[in-house]
């Protein structure tokens, strides 16, 4: 079953925060919906998996976004 960590769990808007999922399939396409509840904001973005069934949102491109351009905050 694929796996979510999140490191900090807790962290303010401007904070780098660092997102990786585990467990999936070696190779496999993997779409992440994203949303803030407080400032009511979200994106999604689409990854390949790693061959160690691995996507670690801070060293892999995305393949598929759903916004273009650099953001201050990530």
């Amino acid at each position: 079953m694929p796996q979510i960590t999140i490191t900090p769990v807790d962290a303010l808007l401007d904070q780098p925060v660092a997102i990786e999922v585990t467990n999936l399939k070696p190779k496999s396409r993997v779409r992440l919906d994203l949303r803030n509840h407080t400032v009511r904001a979200g994106a999604h973005a689409e990854f390949v998996a790693s061959a160690d069934g691995v996507v670690a949102l801070a060293t892999q491109t995305a393949i598929a976004v759903d916004d273009t351009g650099a953001h201050p905050a990530g």
